[in-house]
């Protein structure tokens, strides 16, 4: 399947979702609501622009982000499936005493719990720490090493 999308006329809009089913037999039922209990559900969330995530805070050192969209609650739905990028856990990476170097660019993200994190910036000795909230993230804007982490991160792979 491919779709492509045209520019909305109402240059506000910057949010969409597609939403289909992996296959409805219309023979059975020839209605839009119908969809058969065993038929896998899609949902694809689109975010146009999202390089201008709201900045929180930005300094000569790095910006902190808001997320573009959080999925807090989901109810009681049975057989619901996730997909996203591939995520890296910064507390397991250096449990397993592996180094978790950030390229100046590199965002590193917060789930819902607030974490701390010790860092150096390449070429320096000096450990900095700080704090950052739930559902943002943070973009170093020179490379640096994470040395140690309180709750966990996540970095895209």
């Amino acid at each position: 399947m491919n779709i492509e999308f045209s520019r909305p006329t109402d240059p506000s809009l910057r949010n969409f979702r597609l939403e289909y089913n992996t296959i409805v037999d219309r023979y059975l039922d020839d209605t839009d609501s119908f969809v058969p209990r065993n038929i896998q559900t899609h949902i694809v969330d689109a975010i146009a622009m999202p390089e201008k995530r709201p900045v929180i805070e930005e300094n000569g050192e790095y910006i902190r982000k808001s997320h573009l969209a959080t999925l807090k609650y989901t109810g009681a739905i049975r057989d619901i499936r996730l997909t996203n990028e591939k995520l890296l856990s910064v507390k397991n990476e250096l449990a397993e005493n592996r180094q978790v170097n950030l390229t100046s660019g590199t965002s590193i993200y917060a789930g819902d719990r607030d974490f701390e994190i010790s860092y150096l910036y390449s070429g320096s000795d000096e450990v900095k720490t700080l704090r950052v909230e739930k559902y943002t993230q943070l973009e170093f804007k020179r490379p640096a090493q994470i040395i140690s982490i309180r709750e966990d991160a996540y970095i895209s792979l």
